[in-house]
This record gives structure tokens, C-alpha cells and sequence, in this order.
């Protein structure tokens, strides 16, 4: 990336992951002065459209999900019982199995 197109970054106040979407055409595919203003006018030639109401309901609920406080409920479950009856089969029944016990019993 050219000196210019850092000093023109930093007067927009862009970083570098928001030239993501410019493809150079300088060797190497590097982006030169020329491509970012290139880009910046597409950019400021595209017209907005209203979302639909499904994106602006997603977009709703994300907006929501970040504002919201989280919390998780437990329980403890005493496990001894269930392990001492693994302990003392042959062949020992899987680990994930005595999960799916756990989880049933949870319930």
C-alpha cells in the first residue's frame, strides 16, 4: 500500500481490513491510489434500499441480543451414584452414554 493511500485512509479514518473488498490492479495486485478512489466512487454512486422485513427483523433482534444481560441457570447433580455403577460394569459403558444419563436425569 502507497504513502497516499495511507495519508487518504487516515483523512477518512479507514483501516486497512476496509480495503478488504478493493481489488488492486498494480503487480502484485496492490491497491494504489487510483483503485481506492475508484472504489470510494462506486461506493458513493450506489443507492440505498430499504431492507426487507425479515433483514430488519434479524438485524432487530441481533441489536437486541447485544443490549440484553446474559444469564445462566444451573444445577448441581451429584455424580458419585452414576460413576461408581460405570466403575462396576464390564465393559465400562462410554462416557458420552453416562452423559446422555446425566442429561435425562437433569430433566
Amino acid at each position: 500500500m502507497s504513502p497516499r493511500v495511507r495519508a487518504r485512509m487516515a483523512e477518512l479514518q479507514l483501516s486497512t481490513p476496509d480495503l478488504a473488498g478493493i481489488m488492486g490492479t498494480e503487480r502484485r495486485q496492490s491497491c494504489d491510489v487510483k483503485d481506492f478512489e475508484t472504489f470510494l466512487h462506486k461506493i458513493d454512486n450506489q443507492t440505498a434500499h430499504d431492507a426487507s422485513k425479515i433483514r430488519a427483523g434479524v438485524a432487530d433482534a441481533m441489536r437486541r441480543s447485544w443490549t440484553r444481560p446474559l444469564s445462566t441457570i444451573g444445577s448441581s447433580v451429584n455424580l458419585d451414584p452414576l460413576l461408581q455403577d460405570r466403575k462396576s460394569r464390564d465393559p465400562k459403558p462410554a462416557r458420552t452414554l453416562c452423559a446422555t444419563c446425566i442429561g435425562a436425569c437433569a430433566c
